[in-house]
């Protein structure tokens, strides 16, 4: 019997095999062919679409659960439910839907014993969330990126047999895009109010109690309308790269100015021959005459003792010369 069963149970199991196998076709890809390792990097941030301060009024009234004789302190904070973003056709400004609640946290003062000189009584708190909504125009500070959606647009097919419409198939075109949404960033928000105490009642000592209050509050909003963009940054140099730079062109600077300064001093010497020339041609027409040429004619001029050392042994010549 046990042999039996071990037959049953090897033929029922399954042989392990391949079930399916397919060879995957590659998809054609395009790309923006543009040069970004020289021209710069693309990136995506959010960029400030405007940047509006709104004034929300809200009054509203709250019950405390036991009765007051005084408000100590009232903490707020704002938060915001719903910040949403309808652009206008114009694309100048857009209307802002705001949704929210002001928490509120009031400590007070009891009245619990009442004497002839005195009241005395515990701290008490009670925490309340007075929500608002308004819509408010916000002015953009830079264009929201929004790319329309076109209808379908349906393409006839001829009837090759009837030479008209065929019925029996259809086909659409539709192009659809998809846009980055708008965001909100709360920035600050400034609160002044006034609570008014409601059927105050006395309790001795030329004192008052209440349970509820009714408050009038004026919230200044301020916050940011944000929307993520793909922008293009210039390449920035690197810092090494621009030492070597700065290396080169004070090297250029240096041998500039090795340059001007060689060739200031060339137009100097050949200034200085030139008057050197000019003041031995005065000395040659005075000694020897305007007719005769100095260097001809040397005859007319006898050797002196100190006159005229300095020119000579400027000529390279020896002696002095006399008349």
């Amino acid at each position: 019997m046990a042999q039996d069963d071990e037959r049953d149970y090897e033929s029922s199991k399954e042989h392990a095999a391949v079930l399916d196998a397919e060879t995957l076709p590659v998809c054609c890809t395009d790309r923006e062919w543009k040069d970004w390792d020289k021209k710069g990097v693309l990136v995506k941030v959010p960029v400030v679409i405007a940047e509006p301060k709104i004034q929300v009024n809200v009054e509203s009234t709250i019950r405390l659960e036991n009765k007051a004789l005084e408000i100590k302190r009232i903490y707020k904070n704002l938060f915001l439910t719903q910040c949403e973003l309808i652009p206008d056709e114009c694309g100048k400004y857009g209307k802002l839907f705001l949704s929210g609640f002001i928490r509120k946290n009031i400590e007070y003062a009891t009245a619990q014993y009442v004497g002839d000189c005195a009241i005395s009584g515990d701290i008490r708190h009670t925490t309340a969330k007075v929500p608002f909504t308004c819509v408010a125009v916000a002015y953009f500070l830079s264009k929201p990126e929004l790319k329309e959606n076109f209808v379908p647009v349906e393409v006839e097919v001829l009837n090759k047999h009837d030479m008209g419409k065929d019925p029996n198939e259809k086909r659409f075109n539709q192009h659809v895009s998809f846009n980055e949404g708008f965001f909100c960033e709360l920035v600050e928000a400034k609160f002044r109010e006034i609570d008014i105490k409601d059927d105050p009642k006395y309790v001795g000592l030329n004192e008052t109690v209440f349970d509820t209050l009714t408050e009038k509050i004026v919230v200044d909003i301020k916050l940011k309308v944000l929307q993520n963009q793909q922008i293009e940054l210039p390449k920035f140099k690197k810092y090494d790269d621009g030492k070597k730079e700065d290396k080169k062109d004070d090297k250029k600077d240096n041998d500039k100015k090795d340059h001007d300064k060689k060739d200031y001093w060339k137009e100097h010497d050949e200034k200085d021959e030139e008057k050197d020339e000019e003041k031995e041609d005065d000395w040659d027409d005075d000694w020897c005459g305007k007719d005769y040429d100095y260097k001809k004619t040397k005859s007319c001029c006898k050797p002196h003792k100190n006159f005229g050392k300095k020119k000579m042994a400027k000529n390279g010549k020896s002696g002095t010369w006399e008349y």
